[in-house]
């Protein structure tokens, strides 16, 4: 069937949809390779596309659109594809649902949180054919007009190149001391300015004993203020973006970042301990970061001191097991898939 596109929406809030769903876009070629699928987002999102040699299409918008302005900039998008897309799938980019809807396009949703049933993102998802959940039921309560639309499959995560058993191979190819204390920082989307964390770092980071020892601090937008700050210091490794993050993960004894949960889930996986430090910013986040066995979940407003002690269990803690989780992009590609037979069934 030459004319059945997938349109695949990803939210451009950091590179924690986009990763996914291309792992989920890869996995789904396997069964559906004749299908073409054209990628949406936007931002940090967009960027993640390109860098991973994927072509997008930029809606060129900030990282956190207004509802409506998306709800408009969507469905002119859906309109003017000829033709239009046969099924749409939005990674909790929720102003795709009344677009889609619009144009009578079936939409399937991924996420893996609730919130409020009343508030007008849970109100959008009414207009779901299924809700692909990548997490474990009984965390958020389900809006009750979801009921039976909604299939859990658990973590998704992309299947990695790196593991703590390539811990050699990936410092000597980062030029970090075999013998080296390494954490990495890996905040996410939040800027310093929105979520202050680099004095709180740092501080901790000067009080943490032994030598030799190296940060990797992937700093993104904030790079050159950081640079300014800290780049004479040969214990950090101040890295503006680095699509390898397995291997980052690999070479390090611990993660740190802002309570962002895919970064925490990346961690488990891999079996590598965490740290996630809250400013309250963002609630799904640190309901789910709290529930990660691997995890020490912290605030922004706790001392130096403590995020030190954090650091050293975390790095004296035993290994942990790594968490087989990428069986959630293979069931989200399966899901993806039961939507695109029953499509080509009605059609033939």
């Amino acid at each position: 069937m030459t004319d059945f596109e997938i349109v695949m929406v990803s939210r451009g809030h950091g590179r924690g949809h986009a990763v996914p769903d291309m792992a989920i876009a890869r996995e789904l070629a396997k069964s559906a390779p004749d299908i073409p699928i054209r990628f949406v987002s936007y931002a940090a999102g967009a960027e993640a596309y390109r860098a991973c040699g994927f072509p997008v299409t930029d809606l060129e918008v900030e990282d956190n659109p207004p509802f409506l302005d998306m709800v408009v900039k969507l469905t002119r998008l859906f309109g003017e594809m000829n033709p239009w897309p046969r099924l749409i799938i939005a990674h909790e980019e929720f102003p795709v649902l009344p677009a889609a809807e619009i144009f009578e396009i079936p939409c399937v949703f991924i996420t893996d949180f609730f919130t409020d049933p009343g508030h007008l993102l849970m109100q959008a998802l009414k207009y779901a054919s299924e809700v692909v959940f990548t997490g474990e039921p009984g965390v958020f309560t389900e809006p009750p007009y979801l009921n039976g639309r909604i299939h859990y499959i658990g973590r998704a995560v992309r299947d990695f190149e790196y593991s703590l058993s390539d811990r050699v191979r990936a410092r000597t190819e980062l030029g970090i001391p075999a013998d080296a204390v390494v954490a990495l920082f890996q905040p996410g989307a939040w800027v310093e300015s929105r979520v202050p964390i680099a004095e709180l770092l740092i501080d901790a980071w000067n009080l943490l004993p032994g030598s030799p020892k190296r940060l990797i601090w992937l700093t993104g937008r904030d790079h050159d203020v950081l640079s300014s700050k800290f780049g004479d210091r040969p214990d950090l490794m101040l890295l503006q973006a680095d699509w390898k993050i397995d291997r980052l993960m690999a070479a390090s004894d611990v993660l740190i970042t802002k309570a962002n949960r895919l970064t925490v889930y990346e961690a488990a996986a891999i079996g590598l301990p965490s740290i996630s430090i809250s400013n309250l910013a963002n609630w799904p986040d640190d309901v789910a970061v709290a529930r990660v066995p691997s995890n020490i979940a912290l605030t922004a407003s706790d001392t130096p001191e403590i995020l030190r002690d954090a650091i050293e269990r975390s790095i004296g803690s035993k290994p942990v097991p790594a968490i087989a989780v990428s069986g959630g992009v293979r069931s989200a590609a399966s899901r993806i898939a039961h939507h695109i037979r029953n499509l080509q069934n009605v059609a033939s």
